[in-house]
């Protein structure tokens, strides 16, 4: 029986006749301490229990324990107060590192990550330059028992607590990404990730490689790149999360603010099925790639890259491998004034999606040059796209929604959209529109004309920009009842927007309180439901005590 990081086994030991006595005593007693030795490494010590975790089932519902979903054995690290030759099984006795950091030696080193472990990094604590990468490799998790590397909101160096930093101190800090999921299963939560720079390529803040990984709860900035690195460099993949080879992969969350960089490097999420209820600020795309649901996200200030392409809110490719519905919803796009000629919301955008279909709904779109656009260039069909109760205002754009360039080519199913400042609602020299009623297009003059009889006073200085402020505004009982549409993803088209707000202290999503849509009855136009008691924002925590998604 041999023992190896914590799993043992059974090994067969032949003997040769003539063999002297001795030799076999040796190999039987050798054999009898293998067997009777411990593993090489006890199992890691008892988890916090604290209903502070997302929930992998219902990841918007109330928090909940890490053993609730299977972590029931946990290891810790303390960058300020552990040593890699300690057990790491408590907050008393941490490592100093966790598998997979590049100066992790020792007890740690000799650990390898399995189903059912967390990896608890002490909140404030410090890695640097000389920790990173991490390349977390080890045995799969499964669905019932994952792996977690994240925080104890107990634990933390400070009187309050905050996340525990990985910082590249402006390095380029590997040669793929600053963390680097290699385990199915495995989560990454609640860290801080900056310092990223590009020197000689590209790089992803987290990287997942595997099956149902998932980043959550990251705040992401300060990245930055060296004077020489330009845009012949620029492959375009550098993203502050991505999937490379994942199926099932889910960014959910994650805060990626680019304020305090130079503005003209990084994207925001790239390639991963799930992307939702996050922020990406000031990056050059906010999701791209091949994604099958994208919703709730916060996507604002575009910039242009030093390769010179234009920016893109939203672009997605068409669906991950093996699917043929996309679902594109509640979420806001604002503000391309640094990216002149930037795409805001494009589906299906690279690719021949014929017999697929996409459903995009509940959106908010302004101050923003373009409106939505479908369909990749002549002669790719992206298929059939259902565009309900999005709130746009593409800037004198001639059109709302549709494709420029013939010929047609794709299907355009369109319902209750309210349309400010354009012409035209869909544009069908790419695209066969279908109107199927209920939409509204108004000009900026219209839509606050505070006159009789409706009083409209649709403006970008509300708090839920261009939504409805009275019973009597042109959007409210004017929309097409489409409670039939209501099922799977497209569920949540049955209540308003949840029009994502950043909370720019705690570096976290919050979201608006959502308004049901009436079951019978005429709905209203745009993203917005009206009521006496419009939507409101949650409060800004004031501490982290819980977290706010």
């Amino acid at each position: 029986m041999v023992s190896s990081n914590g799993r043992t086994w059974i090994r067969w030991i032949g003997f040769r006749a003539g063999i002297a006595g001795i030799a076999l005593l040796f190999s039987v007693t050798v054999g009898l301490l293998l067997f009777a030795a411990p593993a090489a490494f006890a199992a890691g010590g008892s988890c916090p229990t604290g209903a502070n975790y997302v929930n992998p089932a219902n990841p918007t519902e109330p928090l909940v324990t890490l053993a609730s979903f299977g972590i029931t054995s946990c290891f810790y690290a303390s960058k300020s107060a552990g040593a890699d030759t300690n057990a790491g099984t408590t907050e008393a006795a941490p490592w100093a590192h966790i598998p997979g950091m590049a100066s992790c030696t020792g007890t740690c080193a000799s650990t390898t990550p399995g189903p059912g472990e967390g990896f608890i990094l002490k909140g404030g604590d410090h890695w640097v330059a000389s920790d990173m990468p991490v390349v977390f490799v080890g045995t799969n998790g499964t669905s019932g028992s994952p792996i977690y590397i994240g925080v104890d909101l107990t634990w933390s160096t400070g009187s309050s607590w905050a996340r525990p930093i990985f910082d590249c101190q402006s390095t380029q800090c590997g040669s793929r990404a600053q963390t680097q999921l290699n385990t199915a299963y495995t989560t990454i939560d609640y860290i801080e990730s900056t310092g990223l720079r590009f020197i000689t390529e590209t790089q992803k803040g987290v990287e997942v490689t595997n099956a149902n990984d998932v980043a959550e709860r990251m705040y992401f900035h300060g990245w930055s790149h060296d004077p020489s690195w330009g845009g012949a460099q620029d492959d375009g993949r550098g993203f502050t999360m991505g999937a490379n080879g994942g199926t099932v992969t889910t960014f959910r969350f994650n805060v990626a603010d680019g304020s305090d960089t130079s503005k003209d490097m990084m994207g925001g999420a790239d390639d991963s099925d799930n992307v939702y209820d996050n922020v990406f600020e000031y990056v050059y795309n906010g999701v791209r790639g091949h994604h099958n649901d994208v919703h709730g996200n916060l996507i604002a200030h575009l910039i242009i890259d030093l390769g010179g392409d234009h920016a893109n809110g939203i672009s997605v490719f068409g669906p991950s491998a093996g699917f043929t519905t996309l679902y594109i919803y509640n979420n806001v796009i604002t503000d391309d004034s640094l990216a002149a000629g930037s795409e805001i919301l494009w589906a299906m955008s690279n690719g021949n999606y014929t017999g697929d279909n996409s459903y995009i709904y509940n959106n908010v779109l302004y101050n923003v040059g373009r409106g939505i656009d479908v369909g990749d260039h002549p002669s790719n069909s992206g298929g059939t796209f259902w565009i309900y109760n999005n709130t746009i205002t593409p800037n004198g754009l001639s059109y709302c929604f549709g494709n420029g360039e013939t010929p047609p080519r794709n299907t355009l199913n369109y319902a209750n959209n309210h349309c400010i400042d354009t012409s035209t609602t869909c544009l069908s020299t790419g695209v066969t529109c279908n109107n199927l009623g209920g939409n509204l297009v108004q000009t900026f003059a219209q839509a606050n004309s505070n006159l009789s009889a409706h009083f409209d006073q649709y403006t970008k200085s509300e708090t839920f920009v261009y939504s409805p402020l009275a019973s009597t505004n042109s959007t409210v009982g004017a929309g097409n009842n489409l409670t039939s549409s209501c099922s799977g993803n497209v569920a949540a088209l049955c209540s308003d927007t949840t029009y994502p707000i950043y909370d720019a202290v705690n570096h976290v999503v919050v979201m608006r309180t959502v308004k049901p849509r009436p079951a019978n009855g005429a709905w209203d136009i745009g993203a917005y439901e009206y009521s006496s008691a419009q939507g409101s924002a949650p409060s800004a925590p004031t501490g982290l005590a819980a977290v706010v998604h």
